[in-house]
């Protein structure tokens, strides 16, 4: 009787502890996202998604009849906003022990950057500055992002895309305001609107080494003398065997 009154006072004394601890460590903090378009309204139904620096993503959904998207998240540090409705939003917040309300508004603040790709479309990466190793994989070509103005963006687009297993297309070059580059990546810091252009080249998707097109020419004539050979070797039997039917009729009369 008294070992058990022992352990129940262990229990309830050390109880309280293990809460204290849990809450302690794992804080909750709200945050409150409002986005507004260009046009100055609430941007409702639109998708968002939210990823902690270093890439994984925290949460997603959607905003509701008046613009607005709340969720929680439980550590300190920047965080990633991906909004899509026809078009994407990147941006960003930080959490510093306290609850967090941002309003996304496109009417100002913000500058476009339309990202487009021909004579196919791909799909491309986009990386914030603001938030580090976080990359966002869902964007495909001939579509407009907002960014917050002074932020800088990376695009990345593939070095190729093959299509039916036949061709394929390679980056040729992306060009961007007025100049251009041949590497597959570009960053840019978004002081006004910007224009990007990835363009790429149709070939077959194997190629074809010298070798190999010296072999299949070697295999093509030797087919073809192999069946001249048959060909010949077939008529001239045909003509044998048309004679000696003539000479058994000859006899025959």
């Amino acid at each position: 009787m008294r070992n058990g009154l022992l352990v129940l006072l262990a229990v309830l004394l050390v109880a309280p502890l293990i809460g204290t601890t849990a809450v302690t460590a794992n804080p909750a903090y709200k945050v409150t996202l409002r986005v507004i378009d260009a046009s100055g309204n609430a941007l409702t139904s639109a998708t968002v998604e939210v990823f902690y620096q270093g890439g994984s993503k925290v949460v997603s959904g959607t905003t509701n009849t008046t613009g607005y998207f709340e969720f929680e998240v439980l550590s300190n540090g920047t965080y990633l906003v991906v909004v899509y409705k026809e078009f994407y939003i990147l941006d960003y917040f930080a959490v510093s022990g306290a609850d967090v309300s941002k309003t996304i508004n496109l009417t100002t603040g913000y500058y476009k950057l339309n990202a487009s790709s021909t004579p196919i479309n791909v799909g491309f990466n986009m990386t914030l500055g603001d938030v580090s190793g976080v990359t966002y994989q869902g964007a495909t070509t001939n579509v407009t992002v907002y960014v917050p103005a002074g932020s800088s963006v990376t695009l990345a687009f593939p070095k190729e895309k093959t299509e039916y297993y036949v061709y394929k297309y390679v980056l040729d070059k992306i060009k961007y305001d007025y100049s251009e580059t041949t590497d597959n990546t570009l960053t840019l810091t978004m002081s006004t609107n910007r224009e990007v252009t990835a363009y790429y080249t149709k070939t077959f998707a194997i190629t074809l080494e010298y070798w190999i097109l010296a072999i299949l020419v070697v295999i093509i004539v030797v087919s073809l003398v192999v069946a001249w050979r048959a060909g010949a070797k077939t008529a001239k039997s045909m003509i044998e065997e048309y004679r000696e039917r003539s000479r058994k009729f000859v006899r025959r009369k």
